[in-house]
């Protein structure tokens, strides 16, 4: 080999050692720079929805606020099986404000209260029409969930007498699903 070639292939040699070391170390670091934007973009987009996150903070401590006073004034709402005594104690007051005479019995046979959901008791009403009706606003506004499924009304004719009432009084015969916390201890 001439001097001439051996400096030729000297020269391809430090140039292909060169070029792999540009293209070697210079994809390395493209690479790199790519990872570094995607992850700085990544990083970016997480900071932008903390902060819309951060912003809207305050509203939703205040939504969640009114959800946790909404669902207490729901346990008001549905009483616990220890309250129905004091809901069925509504009623009669509801019964004597509306000016009716009152007879109050239970119908749901269930000896657990812990098991149901609704407890019925069977109301007798004797008043007036214009009672009745005052008494039936009540139970409509009633703080507690309160339902009648069962409505008979009778004019008591020849029978108010003895009530002491006048012949133009009906009796209404009605049955109260009251609706309980369905939470079980």
């Amino acid at each position: 080999m001439t001097a001439k070639q051996k400096i030729l292939l000297d020269i391809c040699i430090i140039i292909a050692s060169v070029l792999f070391l540009v293209f070697g170390i210079g994809g390395y670091l493209i690479s790199s720079i790519t990872d570094g934007s995607a992850m700085l973009v990544k990083k970016t987009l997480e900071k932008d929805l903390l902060e819309v996150q951060r912003k809207k903070f305050p509203e939703l401590k205040k939504q969640f606020y009114e959800a946790q006073k909404e669902l207490g004034q729901l346990d008001n709402f549905l009483p616990s099986a220890e309250g129905l005594i004091n809901v069925i104690s509504e009623i009669e007051d509801m019964a004597k404000a509306s000016g009716n005479q009152n007879q109050i019995e239970t119908v749901s046979q269930e000896n657990n209260l812990k098991t149901i959901d609704s407890f019925t008791v069977r109301l007798t009403l004797r008043g007036s029409y214009a009672s009745l009706h005052k008494f039936l606003l009540l139970v409509k506004n009633a703080p507690s969930a309160i339902e009648i499924t069962d409505l008979r009304i009778s004019k008591l004719g020849d029978l108010a007498g003895i009530y002491g009432l006048n012949a133009n009084s009906s009796e209404s015969v009605m049955e109260i699903k009251i609706y309980l916390n369905d939470e079980k201890d």
